[in-house]
């Protein structure tokens, strides 16, 4: 089995922010710093799986399995991301796409299904990707 991938944390720093090298400084620490990854993870209402494959076993140790009732979602992602499928590239317009898949699977309670949300994310992607000038057909 061959799985994708999608998300992501976003930090920002206001463009009218007088102290941005800090800020960026402390992102940098809070995102990379294996005591950032203890504190953040010590209270016991965070998870994160950090970028740097070097933190995830701080993280790990870190955890609270109870949050996630008793499963070590570490353990789980390690297994899972040996079957990442490598040399990927996003579409141009993988944004607009996910939106409207996140939108469709948000109506899932109302009666839409999963294949509804995917022809529908498909349906709204193609007349976008072609309005880019892309050569598109259904597969």
């Amino acid at each position: 089995d061959v799985v994708g991938t999608d998300g992501v944390s976003v930090h920002a720093i206001t463009a009218g922010s007088d102290k941005k090298e800090r800020a960026m400084r402390f992102l940098e620490w809070m995102t990379t710093a294996p005591e950032a990854i203890t504190a953040r993870l010590s209270g016991g209402r965070s998870s994160i799986l950090p970028a740097d494959a070097g933190l995830v076993a701080n993280a790990s140790r870190e955890f609270d399995t109870a949050f996630y009732g008793g499963q070590d979602v570490y353990r789980l992602v390690e297994q899972q991301a040996k079957s990442l499928r490598t040399g990927w590239t996003w579409g141009p317009r993988m944004q607009a796409t996910a939106t409207s898949l996140h939108q469709g699977l948000a109506r899932l309670e109302y009666g839409t299904t999963i294949a509804d949300a995917l022809r529908t994310a498909q349906s709204e992607t193609l007349p976008d990707l072609r309005s880019l000038g892309l050569s598109v057909r259904q597969a």
